[in-house]
């Protein structure tokens, strides 16, 4: 599909010779975010644990969510962080973020 002999980028690139054609930049993305800084590393480790601590047990979840609807939150639950899509690791830290006034006082 995106063949240097054939295919669309090929397509593309004889009507419009200044486009840059790049395969898949999402996966590049994917393979950035997997080497971190040992901050960052840290930072996304402490807010997995946060964020785990709250959802794993139905309870602290439960009780969250209520606390989130009573101090009227944005949002009322938090989102898990997943290995498998790269792209929930800043969507959890956004989230967490934006309840850091909730979670602290939980």
């Amino acid at each position: 599909m995106l063949g240097k002999t054939s295919g669309f980028a090929t397509l593309v690139k004889k009507e419009a010779p200044h486009i840059v054609v790049t395969h898949c930049f999402l996966h590049r993305h994917a393979l950035a975010s997997k080497i971190l800084s040992s901050t960052l590393q840290q930072i996304l480790s402490a807010s997995v644990k946060v964020v785990n601590f709250i959802r794993a047990r139905a309870l602290n979840h439960c009780i969250f969510k209520k606390l989130c609807q009573e101090m009227g939150a944005q949002h009322e639950v938090l989102l898990y962080h997943t290995e498998v899509c790269w792209l929930s690791r800043g969507q959890v830290l956004k989230r967490l973020m934006e309840l850091r006034k909730e979670d602290s006082f939980f």
